[in-house]
């Protein structure tokens, strides 16, 4: 290797860490960003909250009880229940019609290919893979 390969060299591997700790960097960045908007923001509730705790009379705090009540109330678990059954719904239907998509293709290119074929034997399922109204598929 001459001078000019092992220079070349040289600033590949440095721009191999920079492509390396780039996004590295940027990912800690934007995880700072994310946390300290929130703890801004939950900051901003309570400074908002104090004036009415502040010179509160007893209907007051038993208002701000109720709410505090009802936060505390409403669990992570039910949140992520209502979040990630229909998830988890939304997804077994897009893989179902993926499925039914794949052997809609699958049964076009078979027909085509065993078009001519005296031996073939049928599973009596409609083109999309699914038993036909009205039976069992036998």
């Amino acid at each position: 290797m001459d001078k000019h390969e092992k220079e070349l060299q040289l600033e590949l591997a440095k721009t191999e860490r920079w492509n390396v700790l780039v996004p590295r960097i940027f990912g800690t960045l934007n995880t700072l960003i994310r946390w300290g908007s929130g703890v801004f923001i939950v900051h901003l509730v309570f400074k908002g909250l104090h004036p009415f705790i502040g010179q509160a009379n007893g209907l007051d705090i038993k208002i701000m009880r109720f709410i505090v009540n009802l936060g505390i109330g409403f669990k992570v678990s039910v949140a992520m229940n209502f979040t990630l059954i229909p998830l988890s719904w939304l997804a077994w239907y897009r893989e179902r019609k993926g499925k039914q998509r794949a052997i809609t293709k699958k049964s076009e290119y078979q027909k085509l290919t065993e078009a001519n074929d005296e031996h073939r034997s049928s599973s009596k399922l409609t083109p999309k893979g699914l038993t036909p109204k009205g039976g069992d598929s036998s």
